[in-house]
């Protein structure tokens, strides 16, 4: 009889276990990490934590993509399809490198933290989706509500441009507001201003025409 009552019993735990084991998976408990994003494209020598990419590979937080010369990597968010893509650039100090984080805000915040270069981001109209974009620069932050632009680091300098929409940059000093064709430019001294100059995107028309990033037109130039 005892034999049994243990053997009942080491079910029911195998299967409390299987069932906690099941909805951590499926849920992104505690611990837990879960697909975020996906490199929907990828050109040239691309890494994901150090090893070779490959299209279409699932990103989670944490991991860090790194683009080379003459490369980039194009990454789509699974949910609400927010799109930024990194890129070497010519005097930048080495390659271009991106962490994505945690999303922040009860989930509602993609995070992705720009550690070197070059990236372009672009966010759908506020209407097809319920989540915003922000890009960490370290002492700056580019809170990204609907628009399409670039953040470029390159050491302590960081340059955000927008093509278009309007997006908030928060800095040591205060935050700053950036609208279509500007472009803020600041040194990474924390007793710097940072100035606002006229941003000429046709002259960087190649780096928007990537995937689909260039293929939905429909930005509310107003939609802060």
């Amino acid at each position: 009889m005892n034999s049994k009552k243990t053997a009942f019993v080491s079910v029911v735990v195998v299967a409390v276990i299987a069932g906690v084991f099941f909805f951590l998976k499926n849920a992104g408990g505690p611990g837990v990490a879960v697909d975020l994003a996906v490199l929907a494209e990828i050109s040239g020598t691309v890494s994901v934590n150090l090893a070779p990419a490959k299209k279409d590979m699932f990103l989670k937080g944490g991991d860090i993509v790194e683009a080379g010369k003459d490369s980039f990597a194009r990454i789509r968010f699974l949910k609400d399809s927010h799109e930024i893509t990194l890129y070497s650039v010519a005097g930048n100090t080495g390659n271009s490198r991106c962490e994505i984080k945690p999303p922040g805000g009860e989930g509602k915040t993609f995070i992705v933290n720009l550690l070197s270069g070059l990236l372009t981001f672009f966010v759908p109209p506020k209407e097809k989706r319920d989540t915003t974009l922000e890009i960490d620069a370290g002492e700056a932050v580019v809170s990204i509500h609907q628009t399409e632009g670039k953040v470029l680091k390159n050491g302590d300098n960081l340059v955000v441009a927008l093509r278009r929409g309007r997006v908030g940059v928060r800095l040591p000093g205060g935050e700053n507001i950036v609208n279509a064709n500007e472009q803020l430019v600041w040194s990474g001294k924390k007793d710097a201003r940072a100035e606002i100059k006229a941003y000429d995107h046709v002259a960087e028309i190649n780096l928007y025409h990537k995937g689909s990033i260039d293929s939905n037109s429909s930005i509310d130039a107003g939609g802060y």
